[in-house]
């Protein structure tokens, strides 16, 4: 036998989706996923030294949500009866967020964002409110956790700058 390297270059193509994962680790994203191929990777010659691997193609789309589920409850109390309000998981911005809270509130509301100071300020027409502390929708409107807030003649300004704007400065 001659001491010559002899370079065998042989291909296959695996593709992986995952859709197709055989374990998915964080249900419902599918961001972290396992496969597990069905039969080993077979070479039919002892002589290799070295086998090559390389990646053609990856995509990983941005599927991070500014408003997840630690971060998407809004708790008030008015009347004396409290009511927890799901925001929906998603990115918004000012005015699709303002919105958003207008269609799920009560018509009693109005909210509204203050460009100069970048503070929202919440007012019932009706009733006083408190924002209760189980709220966690907190640094994204504006206030700080486990902290209860009342409104004073029905109107509240959230006393911190929004997170909301900070965070899609980051992402753009």
């Amino acid at each position: 036998m001659s001491d010559e390297l002899i370079t065998i270059k042989e291909s296959f193509i695996i593709v992986m989706d995952s859709r197709n994962a055989t374990q998915i680790n964080n249900i419902p994203y599918n961001s972290n996923v396992d496969f597990q191929f069905e039969g080993a990777l077979y070479f039919n010659n002892d002589d290799y030294i070295q086998l090559n691997f390389s990646l053609n193609s990856f995509s990983c789309p941005n599927s991070i949500y500014i408003i997840n589920e630690t971060n998407n409850l809004l708790s008030i109390t008015m009347n004396g009866q409290t009511n927890n309000y799901l925001i929906n998981y998603g990115n918004y911005n000012i005015n699709t967020f303002q919105s958003y809270l207008t269609s799920i509130l009560p018509n009693t509301f109005n909210i509204s964002y203050n460009i100069s100071n970048n503070k929202y300020t919440l007012t019932n027409t009706i009733y006083e409110f408190t924002i209760n502390s189980n709220s966690t929708i907190n640094e994204i409107m504006g206030f700080s956790k486990n902290t209860v807030y009342s409104s004073t003649n029905k109107s509240f300004i959230f006393p911190i700058l929004i997170l909301l704007l900070i965070i899609l400065i980051q992402i753009i």
